[in-house]
């Protein structure tokens, strides 16, 4: 038996603002990942530590992409393997999207293998569609940002990526007004110092250097931005870019220890103002780890109940080494704030397994990796200290029905109008996507008659019997136009064949007791045409 614990998060911003509405995220499943950084003891003093299944290591696993099915995870360098060659890369876990509960990772072929040095590999991954995008940071074969083709079994790079400078964060650029889409990320730099990097994800071409990036006019020295610490001991203020994403609308989030700066976007190359977040934590500097992710909430188009995801890591000032983190519990380490800046109220809802006991992290090293799907509004986290990928859903059961159009409570026939209407009309907003394939089509309308409703196509009454009521319906407008309700049964506006091929093909089927399909398609049309006439 299952139940679920709760960890409440609140974070804090730059100035005292009430919480936005709680956010809950109940958790789906657990992957165990640590087998593909895990290390034994060679038996020679003069190689060290090897890893305990070379065919799936590679480096201890720190930055996760996740679909909404499908999850790949990138490793950094264990400390003991300098000597050792191809030592950190990426992999699938191909069990991602069907676990349950606990559940040991398996795993692809790896790939985009390179040596490391210690602590050094891959900052971050993403993933939209087949194609994969990875920065680095490191010498090696693999570059500092590439692209991966992940369609087949062998990924295979896509181009020659970039050797500018260490990758950092990479993120899929929607740009902005239609134009500036593309593969994106930073290096080293402060907030908008330096542009983000910008490559054709299908080809692999440049379009934007680093240099040639979206930058911020005027004065782009994070010191004149009120509220940063004051410069007494450069070491312990030392600013530097660690992630990347972007809101819906095309404005750039760059995490640089723990600041936070968003960038207005006015055009596909250009930002015309930027806003800096301070997180209220110290600066963390020097220290790996320090992730965010863009959280889209609603419509594309209104980014006001959006958030970004984000963990506290810096300095244990307790602690003589300046480069020992202070160890946080999960709900000390992952907050939230709005995209002006505000607290956001977020509840992360863990499992608790009989077998596996509560997957609550515990307090460690707060190094936490985020992607979420907006299209199965789904959330991986990546737990370092354990190496554990933690998936999680959003908890809609506010929002109203999944395929209730027209928020009446309940799914009826008003709701496969709109959806058919969405589907004319070409329509991009994925609450129309039923079948979560990421398009509005037909098959959205398949689903919501087979899978979300179930029952038929050709149920002109949806009482889950296909049936001489739903014929008469047909009849009754056949060669003119109507809706479900009236015998259209597909995406346009006329009752004609088509819809009474689909009512064929399907008469007699029930939901409870089945009723004999008595009439062949040749006396259903002549029924059809006769009521007609």
């Amino acid at each position: 038996m299952k139940a679920r614990k709760t960890s409440a998060l609140l974070a804090v911003a730059l100035t005292a603002t009430p919480a936005l509405a709680q956010v809950t995220f109940n958790q789906r499943t657990a992957i165990e990942v640590s087998a593909a950084g895990a290390l034994v003891n060679s038996g020679n003093p003069f190689i060290g530590l090897i890893p305990a299944d070379p065919s799936i290591y590679v480096g201890r696993p720190i930055t996760v992409a996740w679909d909404g099915s499908t999850a790949y995870i990138a490793g950094i360098e264990n400390a003991g393997l300098g000597g050792q060659t191809a030592n950190t890369g990426i992999v699938e876990v191909t069990n991602a999207g069907a676990a349950v509960n606990l559940t040991a990772g398996t795993y692809g072929t790896p790939f985009a293998k390179v040596q490391g040095s210690a602590f050094i590999g891959f900052n971050d991954i993403d993933i939209q569609g087949d194609r994969l995008i990875a920065g680095y940071e490191g010498a090696g074969s693999t570059p500092p940002f590439s692209i991966w083709d992940v369609s087949t079994s062998s990924p295979s790079q896509v181009g020659a990526g970039s050797n500018e400078q260490s990758g950092r964060g990479v993120a899929f650029d929607p740009g902005f007004g239609g134009a500036g889409a593309g593969a994106a990320w930073i290096s080293f730099g402060v907030g908008f110092t330096l542009g983000r990097g910008l490559h054709d994800p299908i080809t692999g071409d440049l379009i934007d250097t680093l240099a040639d990036g979206v930058v911020q006019a005027g004065n782009q020295d994070p010191a004149a931005f009120p509220g940063d610490p004051p410069v007494t001991d450069p070491g312990e203020v030392f600013e530097t870019n660690r992630e990347l994403d972007f809101g819906p609308n095309g404005d750039i989030y760059i995490r640089h220890n723990n600041f936070l700066d968003r960038g207005v976007r006015d055009s596909a190359g250009t930002v015309s103002s930027v806003t800096r977040i301070d997180l209220g934590e110290p600066q963390g500097d020097f220290f790996v780890g320090q992730n965010l992710e863009y959280v889209v909430m609603g419509e594309e188009s209104d980014i006001s109940d959006d958030f970004v995801l984000y963990n506290s890591r810096y300095r244990d000032v307790n602690s003589v080494s300046e480069f020992t983190p202070l160890h946080l519990s999960f709900a000390d380490a992952v907050k939230a704030v709005d995209p002006s800046g505000n607290a956001v109220d977020v509840q992360f809802n863990f499992l608790v397994d009989g077998g596996a006991g509560d997957l609550t992290p515990g307090v460690q090293d707060p190094i936490y990796d985020f992607s979420y799907d907006p299209v199965t509004q789904s959330l991986a986290i990546l737990e370092f200290g354990r190496g554990i990928i933690h998936i999680f859903d959003l908890d809609t059961g506010g929002e109203g029905l999944f395929g209730d159009y027209d928020d009446s409570g309940i799914l009826d026939e008003p709701d496969i109008n709109l959806l058919t209407a969405a589907i004319r009309a070409g329509s991009t907003d994925l609450d129309f996507d039923a079948d979560s394939s990421g398009t509005i089509d037909a098959d959205d309308l398949n689903e919501w008659v087979t899978v979300l409703f179930g029952t038929f196509l050709g149920d002109a009454n949806l009482d889950g019997n296909v049936d001489l009521i739903d014929l008469s319906a047909l009849a009754s407008n056949f060669g003119g136009t109507a809706g479900w309700a009236g015998g259209n049964f597909n995406t346009d506006t006329i009752v004609d064949l088509i819809d009474l091929s689909l009512l064929a093909s399907n008469f007699g089927s029930t939901t409870t007791i089945p009723e004999p399909a008595a009439i062949s398609l040749l006396g259903l049309g002549a029924l059809a045409i006769g009521r007609r006439r």
